[in-house]
């Protein structure tokens, strides 16, 4: 009786020790994935400033400042406009989407106008077939009523 509960307790031990190696490696397989997360968005954000510095080179490249502003006193100093409800501190993703999305309204706005100018020049071009089938009508009745005057004369 007291070796069973031995065994007992040994198996126990052993079945609380392999849940406790599984729920440790759980644990360090989520600070590895947290741990490796943190380090694609620092890459990501400097790869974001090495972009603009890149761009901001460039810009030097070929503005010359010094020949542009020399007889200049005052210089404006230009802020990004923030987008409202963009609580990203001067992220460009929600400027970018709210250009697109001003755009597309415009595109669609202006195809709405398009179709409407269309409708409206199909519908005066089907006016303008009917007046001419009538003229054509009108100038072949006088053209019939100009040989009817000529047979009775």
């Amino acid at each position: 009786m007291i070796q069973d509960f031995l065994s007992f307790l040994f198996l126990l031990l052993l079945t609380l020790t392999v849940k406790g190696t599984n729920l440790l490696c759980t644990y360090f397989l989520i600070a590895a994935i947290i741990d490796s997360y943190n380090k694609v968005s620092v890459n990501n954000k400097n790869q974001k400033y090495l972009s603009r510095a890149k761009i901001l080179f460039e810009n030097s490249l070929l503005f010359r400042r010094d020949e542009t502003f020399a007889s200049t006193r005052y210089i404006i100093k230009a802020q990004v406009e923030k987008v409202k409800g963009d609580d990203k501190n001067g992220d460009w993703d929600g400027l970018t989407s709210a250009i697109t999305s001003s755009v597309k309204t415009t595109v669609e706005q202006e195809s709405q106008k398009t179709d409407v100018s269309f409708k409206f020049m199909k519908d005066k071009l089907v006016k303008l077939a009917s007046q001419q089938e009538q003229m054509q009508s009108i100038a072949e009745l006088q053209q019939n009523e100009v040989k009817c005057k000529l047979i009775y004369k």
